[in-house]
């Protein structure tokens, strides 16, 4: 049994990833349309392919399925599960505390990184929330870099 539609594009030559517990790897991709229409060998795939077809060989490259986001900040991630994380604190205090904490157990560490600045639910700038005396907390910050002087602190 053949493949009718051709293929708009197709990925062969590749380790593709499936996501499929009973398939997990193939080697070819097929698209129509903006669809996947066919995941296998690269010899199966050769029925998708058509006058109109563009082919990539991957040379054995990966393809990964995912989700694109238009807009993302994938680097701002390590702020929120490895790093300093002031996000959910409301209060100078609790970030001094975070901030200590966080050197005190990397204590190896060049450069103290974290996020979540003014971040914190309560009226504000853009609804995000601001700290109530915007130059006491640079203040209170930069007091903070003062005393982890022998480490860069970036938040």
């Amino acid at each position: 049994m053949g493949i009718e539609t051709k293929a708009d594009l197709v990925l062969k030559n590749g380790s593709v990833y499936t996501v499929d517990p009973d398939r997990g790897w193939a080697q070819a991709v097929a698209i129509a349309g903006g669809k996947i229409i066919y995941v296998g060998s690269d010899s199966g795939v050769e029925a998708t392919i058509g006058a109109g077809t563009v082919v990539v060989d991957l040379d054995g490259k990966m393809v990964l399925p995912g989700f694109v986001d238009a807009h993302a900040h994938p680097s701002l991630a390590m702020d929120v599960v490895g790093n300093i994380t002031l996000f959910s604190l409301d209060s100078l205090e609790a970030y001094e505390g975070a901030i200590a904490e966080y050197a005190a157990s990397h204590a190896a560490a060049e450069v103290l990184r974290g996020g979540g600045v003014i971040a914190y639910p309560t009226e504000g700038v853009f609804g995000l929330g601001c700290l109530p005396d915007e130059l006491e907390a640079v203040q209170r910050v930069l007091d903070i870099k003062q005393r982890n002087a022998t480490k860069g602190l970036i938040l």
